[in-house]
């Protein structure tokens, strides 16, 4: 009973800052990501442009793509080109987000196309997903690299300590099939 009315006191003065402060962010709200806001890249003395789209996404992660524009017309934007060269960046599982990797997407996209895994923050995965061990891991993994199924496909697992060794272990056993 006690802890219904503090919550109800809490709401009440949440609603009133915000109508009050609408631009105050609670500490207790999941805050945004920034966007990647790679629009173009510049090669040489050229300016290339630059799409973003989400190719997958599971509860857990999103695989975002980052496809040169330099020939393609538009209906072969969302399409995989299996024969292109293509790098895999396996982003920190830690709670981080993967934009702090922008810089280094940004000097990847001068040579080939770009897919970076982008992990949801656990705080926000709805307990409906159910868990997510090292085996979940691999398996979400396993099925970017399936999904993105390009031959020459090169792995870059960024480390914030722990989450990367499954990363290229999992390509050099698909490999060996």
């Amino acid at each position: 009973m006690w802890y219904e009315s503090m919550e109800a006191q809490r709401r009440f003065v949440q609603s009133l800052c915000e109508w009050w402060m609408p631009d105050y962010r609670w500490p207790d709200r999941p805050c945004e990501p920034p966007p990647f806001g790679i629009s173009s890249i510049r090669s040489g003395e050229r300016s290339i442009p630059v799409v973003e789209s989400v190719l997958d996404r599971t509860p857990f992660c999103e695989l975002r793509h980052f496809a040169r524009v330099e020939g393609a017309t538009a209906s072969q934007l969302g399409q995989v080109d299996s024969t292109a060269a293509s790098i895999f960046v396996c982003a920190p599982l830690a709670g981080h987000h993967a934009v702090m990797l922008r810089e280094m997407v940004e000097t990847l996209l001068q040579n080939a196309d770009v897919y970076v895994t982008d992990w949801t923050d656990a705080r926000d995965v709805p307990l409906a997903a159910g868990p997510f061990g090292l085996n979940d891991y691999i398996l979400v993994l396993e099925r970017f690299l399936r999904k993105i199924g390009s031959a020459h496909l090169h792995v870059i697992a960024a480390s914030a300590r722990r989450p990367c060794p499954p990363s290229p272990r999992r390509p050099c056993l698909r490999a060996r099939e």
